[in-house]
Formats: structure tokens, C-alpha cells, sequence
């Protein structure tokens, strides 16, 4: 979804936002399968279901916009090429810190695959299993990313002075990135807060 950091495009070699003290962290694969809501082919929805399944599908069409925006903002040549030596430079420094990330993507991609197909069969168990997994990884990840930025204060100035390129970059062709970013933020909030409640009322 919104990505942290303006969907922090200088990542694209590694998930990792930029500014992870400024902005929430991203969400792990496997906790985005858990987060939606039911599909509207099964059972009746209840009334709060069905407003959780408004704002994530609202949540999806802004991320669409804001990817789109992205994609045509990184057509920029100067911004593209920015954008590969930084997340170059960016997933080195990280895995010098942890030589275990090295190999995150394969295996982020396979969880979220697997999330998908547990959350189907409705195997909540190893769904569960899967996001308790993946939030260990987020952690770990941006651990180390904080560790980066703390040490290495050229490599954090690069981050923040592209996310500003960048930003400007899609306010130009997406007058409306801003707001959708805040908007995104506020059905995040949302979703979390019923999820959590629904959570809660399952246990009783």
C-alpha cells in the first residue's frame, strides 16, 4: 500500500522507506492478507464488515493513484537514476549491518504467497504464524535501516533530499498526492482500529 516515505521509491531494490522515524512502517505481506476484509461473494457481511470492506477498497484505489503518480514522476531521467544508485547504496549499508536481509525479497514474496493461500483455506492458525513471522522481520529490518540512517548521516541526508525531489516530482503530474497520502493514513488507522476491535470481540 502507501509505502513509508512517500511510498519511498529509492526501495525499490529492497523494502525499506527512507524515514522510518517520520512515517509509520510499511506492512508486512503477510499482515496486508490478514487486513482484508472479507470477500463479498461469502457469507452475509455485517454492517461492519462491509464499511472495513469500503475503506480497504477506497485504501486500494489510492494506492493505485499514488503508484501510478510514482511511475510517472520516476520517468524522470535524473530521478531514476538517483533513485537506483540510493537504493543500491541503501540495501548495501543495510546488509552490512545484517548479512541475514540479503535474501529478504525472495522470501517476503513466498509469505506473501503463502499468506494468501493460508487466508483462503482459512488456515488461521498458520496465518497467524506467518504474520507473527513477518512482523519479526519488519522489526529486524527496520532495525537495521534505523542503525543506517543513524550512522551513516550522508547516506539519510541523500534519502530525504530525494524523497523531496520525488515528492515534488509527483505533486506535479498528481496535484492530489498529498491528500491522498493523508487519506491513506487515516483508512490505515481505521482498518487497524476494527481489526483489532474484531479481534478482541472473537476472543469473548
Amino acid at each position: 500500500m502507501i509505502r513509508a516515505s512517500l511510498i519511498a521509491a529509492a526501495a525499490a531494490a529492497l523494502p525499506l522507506g527512507l524515514s522510518a522515524q517520520r512515517t509509520p512502517a510499511p506492512r508486512t505481506a503477510a499482515s496486508r492478507a490478514a487486513a482484508m476484509p472479507p470477500a463479498s461473494g461469502g457469507p452475509t457481511l455485517t454492517a461492519a464488515q462491509r464499511e472495513m470492506q469500503g475503506w480497504y477498497m477506497e485504501l486500494m484505489q489510492i494506492g493505485q493513484r499514488l503508484q501510478n503518480a510514482q511511475l510517472r514522476a520516476m520517468q524522470d531521467p535524473q530521478l531514476r537514476a538517483e533513485q537506483e544508485a540510493l537504493g543500491r547504496d541503501l540495501k548495501a549499508a543495510v546488509v552490512r549491518v545484517d548479512p541475514g536481509l540479503a535474501n529478504l525479497e525472495p522470501r517476503a514474496r513466498a509469505m506473501e504467497a503463502e499468506a494468501l493461500r493460508a487466508k483462503q483455506a482459512g488456515d488461521q492458525a498458520r496465518l497467524a504464524k506467518l504474520i507473527q513471522d513477518a512482523q519479526q522481520i519488519q522489526v529486524r529490518l527496520m532495525n537495521a535501516q534505523n542503525r543506517v540512517m543513524r550512522e551513516q548521516p550522508a547516506l539519510a541526508a541523500r534519502g530525504k533530499s530525494f524523497e523531496e525531489k520525488l515528492r515534488r516530482k509527483m505533486i506535479q503530474v498528481e496535484p492530489q498526492t498529498m491528500a491522498l497520502v493523508e487519506r491513506g493514513k487515516v483508512l490505515q488507522s481505521r482498518l487497524a482500529t476494527a481489526s483489532r476491535a474484531q479481534q478482541q470481540g472473537a476472543r469473548h
